[in-house]
């Protein structure tokens, strides 16, 4: 750690100071298999960034990597067969909903909507868009 003083007549003094560090910094990747087999045991006691790469995102993700590493610092769903995300649009009033709902669902779970998802969701923001047509007739 740097320890900067500037005093009152402008001189600085700079100090280096010894910082203690209780846990190793490592990086985990793998599926959450591979996590809870104990495959990165040597880990345990550190403080962790846990990078899941499984296809779909696992169920109860961040408290099963927190029962394995319980100083995981940050978690992720990166799956290891995902397309390369690429930046996120600007969204906009004129911004198709359902286009949005997709672009979500693809950043959420590393894969595209299918033809029945996406009629799910069109689905629900006609019904939404109904709901508040209807509310507004009143």
């Amino acid at each position: 750690m740097t320890l900067v003083e500037l005093a009152a007549d402008g001189s600085v003094t700079v100090d280096l100071l010894p910082t203690p560090v209780p846990r190793r910094l490592v990086d985990v990747r793998g599926s959450i298999g591979q996590i809870e087999s104990g495959a990165f045991a040597e880990h345990v006691d550190a403080w962790v960034r846990v990078a899941v790469t499984d296809t779909v995102h696992p169920e109860r993700l961040y408290a099963r990597v927190k029962d394995r590493f319980p100083h995981a610092l940050a978690i992720t769903h990166e799956p290891a067969d995902a397309p390369e995300r690429s930046a996120a649009r600007a969204v906009s009033a004129t911004s198709d909903p359902v286009e949005v709902a997709a672009d979500f669902v693809t950043y959420a779970t590393g894969g595209a909507p299918d033809e029945v998802e996406l009629a799910i969701l069109r689905d629900a923001y006609e019904s939404a868009a109904a709901a508040l047509a209807e509310q507004g007739a009143r």
